[in-house]
């Protein structure tokens, strides 16, 4: 994949699709290509984001009440709660860019039926997705910008969870604490959990890619000067492919770019 497809053009293609609502449009239409860039650490982490934020949209998450779905409203600096939504409803809110720093995106939860302090509740999951193997420690960059991340809550009483979203199993831990932030509870949520179908998916483009690295390197120890035919013609197909996705996100680069 050329540098300039793997950086700008990825980002822009995900503040399209997010800037016209498309990430709620199925989870499946992130994932066609992933066979394909699944040697891309890059490129497979961004498709594995906008199909868990698709699903997250379309089904909600199966923890405490936010297990249905949910409207999705994109934001370029911090979330502009309180200006789009009714205070029923659950919302996902996304950044334009993709990997955005700190988090993937944000659900916020109202409950004005319970009072505290004479404030109503607000329960905020920020979510963090990821298949690496290590991660930069959102939470830090989260908790140290948490004045930003929580304007126009101040009349709410904030219940705050960190999500991770990765292939490790289901964990929770209590009364974490950055600083002099608020405590939260930080919840692992394994993929697998999340969505059945992405992580099989993802599963079965982790074993293609394994038996394309066998099957090249038997071939170049059978012959190091002469490539197999069939190699050749796996080669010619995939690159064909890669060429279309690359071509779709240029043209969707370029026309957000124009905006």
């Amino acid at each position: 994949m050329q540098p300039w497809c793997g950086g700008v053009a990825r980002d822009a293609a995900a503040r399209m699709l997010r800037h016209f609502g498309k990430i709620n449009s199925g989870e499946n239409q992130f994932l066609q290509s992933l066979n394909d860039y699944i040697h891309n650490p890059s490129v497979t982490g961004f498709f594995i984001e906008q199909a868990v934020l698709s699903s997250i949209a379309n089904n909600g998450l199966q923890l405490n009440d936010i297990n249905k779905p949910m409207n999705t409203v994109m934001f370029s600096d911090y979330p502009p709660y309180g200006k789009q939504e009714n205070k029923n409803d659950t919302i996902l809110y996304c950044p334009l860019a993709f990997n955005f720093g700190a988090i993937d995106g944000i659900i916020v939860r109202y409950d004005i039926s319970t009072t505290k302090n004479g404030k109503h509740k607000c329960f905020l999951y920020a979510l963090q997705i990821t298949v690496a193997e290590f991660h930069s420690n959102s939470e830090i960059k989260f908790f140290n910008k948490w004045s930003d991340w929580t304007r126009g809550l101040a009349g709410f009483d904030i219940e705050v969870t960190f999500v991770w979203i990765t292939q490790k199993p289901s964990s929770v831990n209590i009364k974490q604490r950055i600083g002099s932030g608020p405590y939260y509870t930080r919840r692992n949520i394994s993929l697998k959990s999340v969505n059945k179908d992405i992580w099989e998916r993802y599963q079965n483009a982790l074993s293609q890619k394994g038996n394309r690295q066998g099957s090249s390197t038997q071939d170049l120890a059978t012959s190091s000067s002469t490539e197999s035919p069939n190699l050749a013609t796996d080669n010619a197909a995939e690159s064909s492919t890669q060429r279309i996705t690359r071509n779709k996100l240029r043209s969707w680069g370029e026309k957000i770019l124009k905006f």
